[in-house]
């Protein structure tokens, strides 16, 4: 069966609205008003888990088999409006944007459309810049006792090789689109049964569209339950269904659903055999939010760019409309021969019958280049202003800006506001995945003694602009012998994951020690380590005969001298 989802045009009147077009060619056929994109619903539910209750909470249900349907259906209302919102700002990112529906009443022939997918290169360069480098887990705590410190430090290195393993590079990738785009993503964290030599956990990227998480209205906001589901289609049922997998801490619950006008589950819709327990007892699915309004990086530009659209489109027609100008003949008759002779020899012979002055000129007004070119520019200008982009023009004629001064100029340092913000948040999902991993690989006894608060979460970025001040700057610091490098370092920003930068500075300069002692002892044990030389001689003695002058002589002979006056007196 194939579902067509209902689109979303305007008409010339109403161009700048940011709802999705029509994606196939044609004329509009529906004008919809304007709309503002204000970040996704957080969906709230007043039921939660036996395993979730607490002392002195009141004003909620426990889930069971019983009233997860209701729970469930109240969810979905939320969650298919937020569904909407998401597919049309993944179709925007795409590049169907709404100019792409507009339609010309006055000279529709000449009608273009020009997208110019700023959307995309915002999320682009945000993404790139923030997570360009893989994420990785490091160990919170130095000081801890040899024998647990060198434990936990084993168990994050294997860590750390399992994430690569399970592809966490590009997981981490696809989740940090989603939330450039829409403002949330999701992942599940599970257990991998495919092969020993594998990580023994997988990532699995869902679709925000058809994925959602309930929080309990409770003063703790905890994950009430999660649901993923399926639209799937086959020759065995035609009409197609829905099937909905639901988490909770205790239990999992899987509802296959007819396709129903009005979107709802059934209790009948239980698939036989659930509920089952859940064995982590945990909720495997992770909600990660873009900022704490769940919105994306440039839904709230939308009008800036649908006007940028709608100039450079314009100005494209103008052009067009130049080239193809209209010809008004003055006081001249033309007919059907004399306007093909005009085509065929490039000429045009006018005469006027009542005597008046004849003249041909065509009809054009085009738009002032100097000032579409400001408005263009001052959009554009507000544009990366609000996202927080930098911008990429170089800037002419010199100048004596050097260091911060140009990461402030060009929006260098808005960029990094933006990339801490989103690290903040994303670091909070990547806490919450942390702890079904552990779980997961404690309950296969893979490790024993690493708990959440022995890992840092270090998101590296590159860091190297303006090196040379920096790297000045940490010198100097450190030359006060008051700081510690750790500080120092985090002071002077040149890296993100501090703490194992330093640890293995450590480690390579106690080695590197090591080496130029066993060096040094090398270079005495081919001199002779009992003070001889090659050539049989003592090294001291031979040291001890040289005279310097200015300098006292030696023991042995000032002894020889008195003897020798003793010797001449008697």
């Amino acid at each position: 069966m194939i579902v067509k989802k209902e689109v979303k045009v305007m008409s010339e009147q109403n161009e700048q609205s940011p709802v999705v077009p029509q994606a196939a060619p044609g004329p509009a056929v529906v004008q919809q008003p304007l709309k503002a994109y204000t970040g996704r619903t957080k969906i709230m539910t007043n039921y939660l888990s036996e395993s979730q209750k607490r002392k002195n909470m009141c004003g909620y249900e426990i889930l069971n088999k019983d009233n997860i349907v209701q729970a469930l259906n109240d969810a979905l209302t939320v969650h298919r409006q937020n569904s909407i919102e998401i597919h049309e700002l993944f179709e925007y990112y795409k590049g169907n944007q709404a100019i792409l529906g507009r339609v010309k009443d006055i000279r529709g022939d000449v009608n273009n459309r020009i997208v110019i997918n700023y959307a995309n290169t915002f999320t682009r360069d945000i993404v790139g810049y923030t997570f360009g480098k893989p994420m990785t887990y490091s160990a919170a705590e130095s000081d801890k006792d040899n024998d647990n410190g060198d434990t936990i430090k084993k168990e994050i290195r294997l860590l750390n090789r399992y994430a690569k393993i399970a592809n966490k590079q590009k997981h981490d990738q696809e989740k940090a689109i989603d939330c450039s785009v829409c403002g949330v993503s999701y992942r599940g964290i599970f257990y991998n049964e495919d092969d020993e030599n594998e990580s023994p956990y997988k990532y699995i990227h869902l679709d925000c569209e058809n994925t959602f998480v309930a929080h309990n209205s409770q003063l703790s906001g905890e994950v009430a339950f999660a649901c993923t589901y399926i639209d799937s289609t086959n020759d065995i049922d035609p009409d197609g269904y829905t099937l909905y997998t639901v988490y909770t801490k205790d239990e999992v619950y899987l509802f296959k659903s007819p396709h129903r006008s009005n979107f709802t589950i059934d209790p009948a819709d239980l698939v036989q055999g659930y509920p089952q327990e859940n064995p982590l007892g945990m909720i495997p699915i992770i909600e990660c939010e873009n900022n704490q309004f769940r919105m994306g990086h440039w839904e709230m530009a939308i009008s800036l760019m649908d006007a940028i659209n709608k100039v450079a489109s314009d100005s494209v027609n103008d052009i067009e409309q130049f080239v193809s100008a209209i010809m008004v003949a003055i006081n001249a008759e033309f007919t059907k021969d004399t306007m093909d002779d005009v085509k065929r020899n490039k000429f045009a012979q006018i005469t006027s019958a009542q005597g008046l002055p004849a003249d041909l000129k065509y009809i054009q007004a085009q738009l002032d280049g100097q000032s579409v070119e400001q408005t263009r520019q001052y959009l554009e200008d507000c544009l990366r202003a609000v996202v927080g982009i930098p911008d990429r023009k170089t800037r002419g004629g010199g100048g004596g800006d050097t260091g911060d001064a140009v990461k402030l100029r060009d929006g260098w340092a808005d960029m990094e506001v933006v990339a801490r913000t989103t690290e903040t948040f994303n670091k909070a999902s990547e806490r919450e995945e942390l702890k079904i991993i552990l779980k997961i690989l404690k309950v296969l006894k893979k490790i024993s003694k690493t708990s959440i608060i022995d890992i840092d979460i270090d998101m590296p970025r590159n860091k190297t602009d303006n090196l040379n001040n920096k790297v000045n700057a940490f010198s100097t610091l450190m030359s006060t012998q008051i700081m510690a490098p750790e500080d120092a370092l985090d002071i002077v920003d040149i890296i993100s994951d501090v703490a194992e930068v330093v640890a293995r500075g450590e480690v390579y300069w106690k080695k590197k020690k090591e080496e130029n002692f066993e060096e040094q002892q090398r270079q005495l044990e081919l001199q002779g380590v009992d003070g001889t030389t090659q050539e049989g001689g003592n090294v001291n003695a031979k040291s001890n005969n040289r005279t310097d002058s200015g300098k006292q002589p030696t023991k042995s002979n000032t002894n020889s001298n008195t003897g020798s006056k003793q010797s001449n007196n008697s």
